[in-house]
């Protein structure tokens, strides 16, 4: 308990992500199905499980620098044992009654730097982040990693709000990843927070109770990994979800559970050969998806309402 609350010192005022907690360990699960209805067909009705684990470690480096090392694991399996169509380029179809299993696994060492400035209003985050992403085609080694980076700037307008900017940039498989980033976070009321880092992630969250907090969420992903030397996987997709965490009383463990929709699924595949690059393009149907998870949570800011730590180290 002692340990979580030189957490709590070290995190009272700090803003490194779109969000008002960190959690110091996290493990999740989602399974992403197929619905029976879908567009056209034209679209692979390819099914997914997904898993999580990060842990994230700040460092406090004197008055107004924090360090934040967060290592994390993720896994990707996907599978279709049902009838599939892919289209090559739009000219070519495959149809027939297929089994396809895809594992693709990353682990990531993202570096998080936050300087506040004289002005303590206003705040410059820099990130920095070494991946290894690879299918189970391939051994994880030199030809599968990754390097990308963020440098955000915050500002306090007031006590219910913080505006952020920055850029994002991250060099994938298939090339460079540049994006702008714009982000706030508001509380409104006691009842409402809401913050967003656009275009990856924004939540409305609403407390029922001290330990209870439902909510909307959107996520957005964009991410390749290694099949071979010149070979990659492309995934873009995006997630809409309604939530629910309950933190549970005497603990820093919070429970969360999601349901949702992915929106603007698309999948690339890139296979290199004597006759140059061949790019398969998939288009698979949008599905229904389940997630949970558990968090050892600290919530920094004081107006986000749960049970959480005091001051004094107590529940």
């Amino acid at each position: 308990m002692r340990k979580i609350f030189l957490f709590v010192l070290l995190l009272q005022s700090t803003s490194l992500l779109a969000q008002p907690y960190i959690d110091i360990a996290r493990f999740q699960f989602g399974n992403f199905g197929v619905p029976d209805l879908y567009k056209g067909k034209n679209e692979w009705r390819v099914k997914n499980e997904w898993s999580h684990a990060a842990i994230n470690v700040p460092i406090k480096i004197g008055k107004r620098d924090i360090l934040m090392i967060s290592p994390q694991y993720d896994q990707k399996y996907f599978y279709d044992n049902a009838s599939s169509q892919l289209i090559n380029n739009g000219s070519v179809t495959i149809d027939g009654t297929l089994k396809y299993e895809a594992t693709y696994q990353s682990i990531a060492i993202p570096l998080t730097y936050r300087h506040t400035l004289s002005d303590t209003t206003k705040s410059i985050v820099f990130f920095y982040s070494y991946h290894q992403n690879w299918s189970n085609k391939i051994n994880p080694g030199w030809t599968t990693d990754q390097h990308g980076g963020a440098l955000i700037y915050n500002k306090r307008s007031s006590a219910k709000f913080i505006w952020k900017a920055g850029i994002y940039y991250n060099r994938e498989f298939y090339g460079n990843y540049i994006v702008p980033l714009i982000g706030f976070e508001w509380k409104p009321n006691n009842k409402i927070f809401m913050w967003a880092l656009l275009r990856n992630n924004a939540t409305f969250d609403y407390t029922l109770s001290n330990p209870f907090h439902v909510g909307i969420a959107y996520r957005g992903f964009e991410e390749s990994y290694a099949e071979g030397y010149n070979d990659y996987f492309h995934l873009r997709e995006g997630q809409i979800e309604l939530f629910g965490n309950y933190y549970i009383p005497h603990t820093p463990l919070v429970i969360s559970l999601s349901a949702g929709q992915t929106v603007a699924r698309k999948y690339e595949y890139n296979v290199s050969s004597n006759n140059g690059d061949a790019i398969t393009k998939t288009h698979p149907t949008e599905g229904f998806f389940v997630r949970g998870g558990v968090a050892l949570r600290v919530v920094r800011d004081q107006k986000f309402k749960t049970r959480r730590l005091k001051i004094d180290g107590s529940l």
